[in-house]
């Protein structure tokens, strides 16, 4: 039922699914002792039922790296067992407070979960990193995206539906009609990979567009 249906209606089968994930807990860690087990790709129902199955005091948190109704209504809806693993969790960290805030309104009610679960922590900023590595010399294999006289765009962001590069390469295919020098160098990799290369290729942008992952 939980690949059907990703959810337990019965106390003894959640109860028997949650030992099974504490036999895996053991089976992976061992004698292993945490304080803390921060589930932060947050995605993954493995890790996230393997974390929560321990109840001996140690902390739990699941990163929610995005507004998750709309992860789960429009891509995931295997989602909805995350959304029980959370409810066992010590904590549900979203990256940022107005996210938390949409995260706790949405899925606190449906889902179980108490509203003191919901916290959140910013996003980590580096501006002073970000600008010592800028001055840089580029790397030899990236210095032919910068030869010539056109504009280069750069975007970064993993390759998933909320980002919409398939509209970015659209709105770019009708800058390289006019401006055939240009470039878009598009860093990141992720689930439409494929999808995004067989734009490129219809639009027969691959010598301008490229995934750099």
């Amino acid at each position: 039922l939980m690949n059907q249906r990703y959810g337990l209606d019965s106390p003894a089968a959640k109860k028997i699914l949650k030992d099974s994930w504490k036999q895996e807990y053991d089976r992976v860690f061992g004698q292993a002792k945490f304080d803390a087990l921060i589930h932060f790709e947050g995605y993954n129902r493995f890790w996230a039922g393997v974390f929560t199955s321990v109840n001996d005091g140690r902390k739990t948190s699941i990163y929610m790296h995005n507004s998750m109704k709309e992860e789960y209504q429009l891509k995931f809806p295997y989602l909805k067992a995350m959304f029980g693993y959370g409810a066992q969790a010590n904590k549900y960290i979203s990256v940022s407070k107005s996210t938390m805030q949409h995260n706790q309104s949405n899925l606190a009610q449906p889902f179980n979960i108490p509203l003191e679960k919901f916290d959140y922590t910013d996003n980590l900023q580096q501006p002073e990193q970000t600008r010592i590595l800028a001055a840089e010399p580029l790397l030899p294999e990236d210095e032919q995206y910068f030869q010539g006289t056109g504009k280069v765009f750069i975007t970064i962001g993993r390759l998933s539906m909320e980002k919409d590069h398939a509209k970015l390469i659209n709105s770019f295919a009708q800058i390289a009609a006019d401006y055939p020098d240009s470039r878009l160098l598009i860093v990141g990799d992720g689930a439409l990979r494929h999808a995004l290369s067989q734009q490129i290729a219809e639009l027969k942008l691959e010598n301008q567009v490229h995934l750099l992952g």
